[in-house]
């Protein structure tokens, strides 16, 4: 408001100055042109007058300053008083577009085609309009929106203005409305809504020319943005199937901007409305946007899941132009600059070229339709993750239930040829993320979609033979990376036309696509099948087999084989995304946790636990943290973070409710000190806000080790104990090592961030409207890949499932209880005997068999210490030869750092010799405490023999004092038995008393004194006669008060009578008619009263 009257000011000052030596100061006579049209008395000055102006206030800002503070009420009188005369009523509506910062082409020359090209370029006024007209023009226009919003019936008198057949008066009315949109759009509606019809006739100008039907489409998408009522009347008012017509009018997906004015009207009536959804759908809706995605459908066959004749006549017979694909835009920057571009690739450029920018321009409307449409598809199939409310309760409903009908309608096959078909190389990347995300919208908790997604085959598959057919899926920069991983380009595709599973290519997009949103948009997919399908889940690990160097990128291969390909590639990248994959399979499914502890990847490997994913995923963390004087895997630059966390969770899913994967977990030495060091922050080679994440992953693991622990879970295999640690020596390391109370913190932390990043990620935006001027915009290269981004930017690098966070906060809690019960009996779980002491620790026997226990453990121990430095020795004498600096530069730069070899040497040796120190000195802590427990108990045992005397012979003096008791307690029994006994006596001889005095009269014969009784009987009746008498005088005085009061009325009624001519004759005989009408109607009432 503040700044409304600062605006008011300046241009009531600029008013009152006048017209300067600046040209931008002189409004060019637009207050006399405004008074000529205000008193001039012949229609032609006015006309003169108001077309002067009009071409006054296109060309000065001024003049609309000027206007726009006094001239709005001459011109709506101009539009109330003189609607008969169309000339002059166009030329209000044009000064009043000018004033509102409409088109510049509405002056009067502006018809036919140079309408529609303004409505095209600059309707809502574009950069070099702006720039012409100065920086004023927007404030100039917010002015005067807000003046002529605040005039009492302007947009009512607009409205009515429609009633016009004339085309440029309707076309004007619009444009003045649309003006109105983006600064008044609340106030806008308000007084739409007010009207009786106001709402039903901007709907009608959708079946009007086509310049009036863009102008009402852009109309009705501003005003639906700003309330629910509004989208549930445009609903009502049948706009659903106007769109649907208008869109299949202008070419649907191949159209132009008007298709896509039409789609983000659609988006803003289904935009969290339950109603319109329901009727959306029930209206049989879905399948005219399945046919307006539909522009793959060459791309179909394959079985099942082929999608052809999916659509209408009009979208199915679209069969996309061979047009550039925008693989470079996804990761040829970086071929480009070592000049290792093709022709080929350079021929698949995103890049606009002199020599295509019709194709390229018809690419990008067409990108910008589809991306509309599919946030349409998405918002049908978005449930609202929190729903607090009814209305949010009613469009999860809603949304569970468009599931299956865009199922039926074929969206699923749609959508997925859209994402990975044929022809997904020849739409943005931002497109075929948009697919990927709406088809793990349509999987996700509906069991129909996902059972048909794992069935879904798609003919022609994306890699086809060639890498100049995988240049336009991937694009140019990953070509080189799919190579490498295809065995250097040798490999054979498929043949055309072979069908391969959506499962399979959508796979392909999360391990090689070169854009973050794409990779994260195909993992959701994935995702979304996985969740609450446990049978799908062990079909796709089943399928999980190691294959040859020469069968990758084979004819045969599967989602399996592929998986576990990259899972043993050595490629930290590829491995990671790999993982992220992995992780969803095993998700909340012992079954596939357990076969995956059994399942090879790698037949190739040299040593066995190589051959098995668990040990490779520790070594790859290893090199992603780097581990003392091995250097850390620089490859991965920036991607450090993600690197790790994909790691660390995968471990996580794999161990949680796994205590097998557990066992495993924890057969190699050196896995938990790793985790130790990662939870306290040490060469994590990330950022403080990436730190986060890793190190509270990485608390998550090692708590598994201590909940899932064999030690503290029934039914646990047992297998090689050797360098298995229970869950009192997980928990020794990680006091010792980080600190119990800073463990818990780091989960903590984790939880805190975790969930406010489920938060962010759940915030329903509402997003930013789609510009009619960006179909026109050359692409950008927003889609390049973002792997280099800065890994601190983890709201965007990080993400977590709302399921995973609840499900990490819940064993977060089991956590600090299993700590607790650890704590809580720290005997059951020294040795394997302790449990015996624990049963008997307080009879002395039991604890002497302990101590002797803790004794012999403790002498082999010695024993392994002892042999240990003799090895330490012998190891340290060889190195001193002449190859020792080649053998140990080979043990130390070997990858199998993860302590698991037979033989440990050098560091490995020393950190087992010191470990087994530490354990000696905590042996021998232990005895000590078990000697002291020991001696303790026997002197506890001779104090606790005295005071069990003691406390017999109380027990004798209390047996002692309790029978007295009793012995009392009896005999006050017995007295109060007699006491009660002579009470009921007693009552009985009164009772007994009482009935005889009432047998028979007294002696007399008489129970009454007739004397008395008749002094009684005189005594009330003169009482009696003396109330009487008082009452009848006390009536009788109230008679005579009321005889008096009559008589006086009767003398002031005479007087009265007499006064008006009557004589006293008359008087009487009119009062005696009175007393006897009076008289019949007191007799009538005692005949009443005795009929009664």
């Amino acid at each position: 408001m503040n700044s409304l009257l600062t605006t008011l000011g300046d241009v009531s000052s600029k008013i009152l100055m006048g017209a300067g030596a600046d040209d931008d100061d002189d409004d060019g006579g637009a207050e006399a042109l405004l008074e000529r049209v205000a008193n001039s008395v012949l229609a032609e000055d006015r006309r003169s007058a108001l077309s002067e102006l009009r071409d006054v206030v296109a060309e000065r800002v001024a003049a609309q300053i000027a206007v726009g503070s006094i001239g709005y009420p001459t011109l709506l009188t101009v539009l109330r008083d003189e609607s008969e005369d169309l000339d002059m009523v166009r030329s209000a509506l044009e000064v009043l577009v000018a004033t509102l910062g409409g088109g510049p082409g509405s002056g009067a020359g502006g018809g036919g085609g140079g309408g529609e090209q303004n409505l095209e370029g600059e309707h809502e006024g574009s950069p070099a309009e702006q720039s012409r007209r100065g920086s004023a023009v927007p404030q100039t226009a917010s002015v005067n929106a807000e003046m002529f919003t605040r005039e009492l019936g302007s947009v009512s008198l607009l409205l009515r203005t429609l009633e016009e057949e004339d085309f440029y008066v309707r076309y004007h009315t619009l444009q003045t409305l649309n003006a109105l949109v983006p600064t008044s759009a609340a106030r806008l509606q308000e007084s739409i809504m007010t009207h009786p019809v106001g709402m039903g006739r901007l709907v009608d100008m959708l079946l009007e020319r086509e310049v009036i039907r863009n102008e009402a489409l852009l109309l009705l998408t501003g005003l639906s943005r700003v309330s629910e009522e509004a989208q549930k009347i445009l609903v009502f008012e049948g706009t659903l199937e106007r769109l649907f017509n208008i869109a299949r009018e202008e070419g649907a997906a191949e159209g132009g901007v008007v298709v896509q004015d039409c789609l983000e009207l659609l988006c803003n009536l289904l935009r969290e409305s339950a109603p319109n959804q329901m009727f959306f759908r029930e209206s049989g809706f879905a399948p005219q946007l399945v046919s307006l995605l539909n522009v793959c459908s060459s791309g179909g066959g394959g079985g099942s899941g082929g999608s052809g004749g999916l659509a209408s006549s009009t979208a199915a017979s679209m069969a996309p132009a061979p047009v550039p694909s925008d693989g470079a835009a996804d990761g040829s920057p970086d071929a480009s600059a070592k000049g290792a571009s093709t022709a080929s690739d350079s021929s698949r450029h995103i890049l606009p070229s002199s020599h295509q920018p019709a194709a390229i321009a018809a690419n990008a409307q067409r990108d910008s339709i589809l991306l509309v449409a599919l946030e349409a598809f998405a918002l049908l199939v978005q449930a609202p993750p929190f729903a607090p409310n009814a209305s949010g309760q009613a469009l999860k409903k809603e949304c569970a239930c468009n599931q299956p009908a865009l199922v039926k309608a074929g969206a699923l096959e749609v959508v997925a040829n859209l994402a990975v078909g044929r022809n997904s190389g020849a739409f943005l990347a931002a497109v075929r993320a948009a697919a990927l995300s709406c088809l793990s919208l349509l999987v996700r908790e509906c069991r129909v979609a996902q059972d048909r997604l794992g069935n879904l085959e798609i003919g022609d598959a994306a890699a086809t033979s060639g890498a100049t057919d995988m240049d336009g899926v991937f694009g140019a920069a990953e070509v080189a990376a799919l190579n490498s991983y295809l065995g250097g380009g040798s490999h054979q595709s498929p043949s055309a036309g072979a069908g391969k599973p959506a499962l399979y290519l959508v796979l392909q997009r999360s391990l090689f696509a070169p854009a973050r949103t794409e990779r994260a948009a195909a993992s959701g997919v994935i995702r979304s099948y996985c969740d609450d399908n446990e049978e799908g889940q062990t079909l796709l690990v089943t399928t999980l087999t190691p294959v040859a160097a020469d069968d990758v990128g084979s004819e045969s291969e599967t989602f399996g084989t592929l998986l576990a390909s990259s899972l043993a590639s050595g490629d930290l990248r590829q491995g990671h995304r790999a993982c992220a994959v992995l992780s969803f399979l095993l998700a909340n499914n012992e079954i596939t946790k357990e076969k995956m502890l059994r399942t090879p990847i790698d037949l190739t490997a040299d040593v066995a636990e190589d051959a098995h994913l668990l040990p490779r995923v520790v070594k790859s963390l290893r090199r992603a943290l780097g581990d003392g004087a091995k250097a850390a895997d620089t490859s991965i630059g920036r991607d450090a973070a993600a690197v790790q966390v994909s790691l660390l969770r995968l471990l996580y899913v794999w161990m949680d409710g796994c205590p097998a994967a557990v066992s495993a977990f924890l057969a190699s030495p050196g896995h938990l000190p790793l985790l130790a060091d990662v939870i306290a922050g040490r060469d994590t080679r990330v950022g403080p806000e990436s730190a986060v994440h890793v190190k509270g992953l990485a608390a998550a693991v090692a708590g598994c080790c201590v909940v899932f622990n064999a030690s503290r879970t029934k039914g646990a295999s047992g297998g090689d104990a050797a360098f298995r640690a229970d869950a009192s020596t997980v928990l020794d390391v990680i006091s010792t090592r980080v600190g119990v109370s800073e463990f818990f913190a780091v989960m903590e932390s984790l939880l805190k961030v975790a969930k406010t990043n489920v938060h962010n990620a759940n915030v329903r935006r509402t997003p930013m409207p789609h510009r009619r001027s960006a179909a026109a915009a050359p692409p950008t290269l927003s889609d390049v890949d973002d792997g280099d981004v800065d890994a601190n930017s983890i709201e965007t690098a990080i993400t977590y499932e709302r399921s995973f966070v609840e499900s990490l906060q819940t064993f977060e809690s089991a956590c600090r209880q299993a700590v607790v019960d650890v704590y809580a009996r720290p005997a059951s779980t020294i040795t394997d005997a302790g449990g015996d002491a624990a049963a008997g620790i307080s009879d002395l026997s039991a604890a002497q068999a302990f101590i002797r226990r803790q004794a012999s453990d403790l002498n082999e121990l010695r024993l392994r210490n002892a042999s240990l430095a003799e090895q330490l020795s012998r190891n340290h004498t060889t190195s001193s030869g002449p190859s020792s600096s080649s053998m140990l530069a080979g043990t130390n730069g070997s990858e199998g750092g993860d302590g698991a070899d037979a033989t440990p040497a050098g560091g490995e040796t020393s950190a087992l010799v010191a470990a087994a120190e530490r354990r000696a000195s905590e042996l021998s802590s232990q005895l000590s405490e078990a000697k002291a427990q020991a001696a303790s108990s026997a002197a506890l045992s001779e104090s606790t023999n005295e005071r069990a005397a003691a406390a017999e012979a109380a027990l004798a003096k209390a047996e002692a004092r309790a029978a007295k008791a009793e012995a009392d307690l009896q005999d006050l029994a017995g007295a109060y038995n007699a006491l009660e006994q002579a009470s009921f006596e007693r009552e009985a001889a009164a009772r007994s008393e009482r009935s005889s005095s009432t047998a028979a009269p007294p002696s007399g014969g008489k129970w009454y004194d007739e004397g008395q009784l008749d002094v009684q009987i005189a005594t009330a009746k003169e009482e009696a006669a003396n109330a009487a008498r008082a009452e009848a005088e006390e009536e009788m005085g109230d008679l005579l008060v009321c005889l008096g009061q009559e008589e006086a009325k009767v003398e002031r009624l005479r007087e009265a009578l007499a006064e008006r001519g009557m004589t006293e004759e008359q008087v009487d005989e009119m009062l005696c008619d009175i007393g006897a009408d009076e008289e019949e109607e007191d007799d009538e009432e005692d005949d009443e009263e005795e009929e009664s």
